[in-house]
């Protein structure tokens, strides 16, 4: 059994005019990133693999969260996680080595929302700093397709803040 966790990032400050792709994330956002983490932990999700979208408010959502639940390993950023091609998401799933079992995605919407619905054929909500965990009932991350993951859980700040 492997375990999806697409999270989607913090939110973000809208107000100092900056663009897009270096937002940072606001007060909220960086309470609610390693509180997540640490919720995760609690729950016994932690990563054996992160990768994520290169934008500054879903870098620092990562960098939080894999503090916050001791992960060690490196950070892979993945251009295609900003620019939400679903396509090269799934290619970038598909090449993680079989050993781990656990890999933390974040992300950005619609693309988060819209991965969850082809992945497991049910459509939910993800606001700022939700996590939607997903197992994938497979030896090889490669067979991943459409529809081959049950939706076990999304976690919201919201309801645990």
């Amino acid at each position: 059994m492997k375990q999806i966790l697409l999270m989607r990032h913090a939110k973000s400050d809208w107000s100092m005019g900056t663009a897009d792709f270096e937002r940072p994330l606001n007060k909220r956002g960086k309470k609610a990133a390693p509180f997540m983490g640490k919720l995760l932990t609690e729950k016994g999700i932690t990563p054996n693999i992160i990768l994520s979208s290169p934008a500054l408010r879903a870098k620092t959502t990562a960098i939080a969260v894999a503090q916050s639940c001791n992960y060690k390993g490196e950070i892979a950023f993945h251009e295609s996680f900003y620019f939400g091609y679903i396509s090269e998401i799934f290619d970038a799933i598909r090449a993680l080595p079989n050993e781990a079992s656990t890999v933390f995605l974040f992300g950005h919407n619609p693309t988060w929302e819209m991965l969850v619905g082809k992945l497991t054929g049910v459509g939910v909500t993800m606001p700022s700093a939700a996590a939607a965990l997903l197992e994938f009932d497979n030896r090889k991350w490669s067979n991943l397709k459409n529809n081959s993951c049950q939706l076990k859980n999304v976690f919201r700040p919201k309801d645990f803040m």
